[in-house]
């Protein structure tokens, strides 16, 4: 039985494993499998932060970028990597990863509250700031005058945006067209509450589809500003988008919004 609890796992997952003459250093990001003795298996994502100094990684781990706790004990030895870090409940767990090019691999053995669990790793690097080429460019523009307009509660912007055979997917709503979305982001922003997205910096990857499409993926948050109340984080979610380009425009095809917690 596989069990989607996002929530439940934070701080595991981190890693690095270095090939002879490679560095480790910088942001990768993927997904981790709790494997529980009663059979369940719990998936969540994986972020972490490396530095590393000739065999010696320091870093930090956790399932997002603003849930991170330190690694420790980080050895790297050929292609592979060893170091501890802790789960949610504190506990200690040790991880054994492998380096294949630009992925990590491996697992980890420890303790989440009573029980002794094995934990599944895949990592990817993400691409560092500043050498994005200009698909990321155009992409991550699409994406910011989308959300300008969600921000200024600009319902007919927003709407611009998007494909007529939109396929909308959210973890929390299931899945939904373009005229349910219509209906959906009118009512949430003409509501006396006000909502803001912003996107969780160092977390946008784009990747081409063919000659007319992308992939984007990413972290983002939102927040609520209710009348006469201070503004409050609502939801912290993933996110994977597909988006058509063309004629020098780009509009939203699929989405993909999940992990929310």
């Amino acid at each position: 039985m596989r069990i989607k609890a996002a929530a439940l796992v934070v701080a595991l997952f981190a890693c690095s494993a270095v090939a002879v003459g490679a560095d480790a250093s910088g942001t990768w990001s993927g997904s981790i499998a709790i494997h529980f003795p009663d059979g369940r298996v719990i998936d969540d994502s994986a972020w972490l932060q490396l530095q590393q100094r000739g065999a010696q990684l320091d870093g930090t781990a956790g399932s997002a970028p603003d849930r991170q706790k330190p690694i420790r004990a980080g050895v790297v030895a050929g292609d592979e990597l060893s170091f501890v870090t802790e789960s949610t409940s504190g506990r200690e767990l040790r991880f054994a990863l492998r380096l294949a090019g630009e992925k990590l691999a491996g697992e980890a053995q420890g303790e989440i509250g009573a029980d002794r669990v094995r934990v599944s790793v895949e990592l990817a690097r993400v691409p560092v700031a500043g050498t994005h080429d200009a698909l990321f460019e155009e992409i991550s523009a699409c994406d910011a005058r989308l959300f300008d307009a969600y921000n200024r509660r600009d319902v007919a912007g927003v709407m611009a945006m998007f494909t007529k055979d939109l396929e909308f997917y959210h973890d929390r709503g299931g899945l939904s067209g373009y005229a349910q979305n219509r209906e959906n982001f009118r009512h949430a922003l003409t509501e006396a509450t006000r909502h803001r997205r912003e996107l969780v910096p160092g977390t946008l990857q784009v990747s081409r589809l063919g000659e007319t499409h992308a992939l984007e993926t990413g972290i983002h948050r939102f927040y609520d500003t209710p009348p006469g109340e201070q503004e409050r984080l609502a939801a912290t979610a993933q996110f994977v988008n597909v988006w058509q380009r063309g004629n020098g425009d780009c509009k939203l095809r699929r989405v993909i919004s999940f992990d929310h917690r």
